[in-house]
């Protein structure tokens, strides 16, 4: 990766948020963006500084990702939260993110893991891929609030971000093997509508039940 290609895509990115005003809130009013986004979204770094050697490749990661998302699929006012937050990323990336409304997502890094840079280069594009799917049906029909409506949402948006990126499963969806993962499929077939189950269990069985 480049610098001039960071920086032309830095300024379409500019030059959309012009044509398409960044309309990302949070519960007091607009959120500043330090970097305007494609579709009118934007990146908002919340880490006191402890990204700074991380900063460049997470803006272009995020500019790419971007670019690639609203090409796909149209989603607006979405405000990308980079913070410095050990406990929220995956300890095998050193990264992770979340998707807690229709307006946000949380992108939590590691300072300290020694694949960070690997990670941010590999896998930060399909983590924004894929929780901005979930923002996206949060704005239209919903995530869903019963165990199935979980894994149909959990595996729509891993395979959005392998069809974006052309990758194969994330770790998080491969992490059962097959016997286990096949036992549980047949314990959720039953309990689908429970509005009450264990979420991180669910979203391991979740690309199973996309394909």
């Amino acid at each position: 990766m480049t610098t001039t290609w960071i920086g032309r895509s830095r300024a379409r990115a500019a030059a959309f948020a012009l044509l398409v005003p960044c309309v990302a809130c949070d519960a007091t009013g607009p959120v500043a963006c330090d970097l305007p986004l494609a579709g009118g979204n934007c990146l908002v770094f919340e880490d006191g500084g402890a990204l700074g050697p991380h900063r460049a490749a997470i803006e272009a990661g995020a500019i790419d990702a971007l670019e690639r998302v609203v090409a796909a699929m149209p989603v607006t006012g979405v405000t990308v939260r980079a913070r410095a937050e050990p406990a929220g990323a995956i300890p095998e990336l050193g990264l992770g993110g979340f998707n807690p409304s229709a307006s946000e997502v949380i992108l939590s890094f590691d300072p300290a893991s020694p694949i960070l840079s690997a990670s941010i280069a590999s896998e930060l594009g399909p983590t924004i891929a894929h929780e901005l799917h979930h923002a996206r049906r949060r704005q239209t029909i919903g995530y869903g609030g019963t165990l199935l409506a979980a894994m149909v949402s959990e595996g729509l948006a891993d395979h959005f971000s392998m069809e974006l990126f052309g990758i194969g499963p994330p770790i998080w969806s491969t992490a059962l093997d097959a016997p286990t993962a096949n036992a549980l499929l047949g314990r959720a077939e039953g309990e689908g509508e429970r509005s009450r189950y264990d979420h991180e269990l669910a979203s391991q069985l979740r690309t199973l039940t996309a394909d």
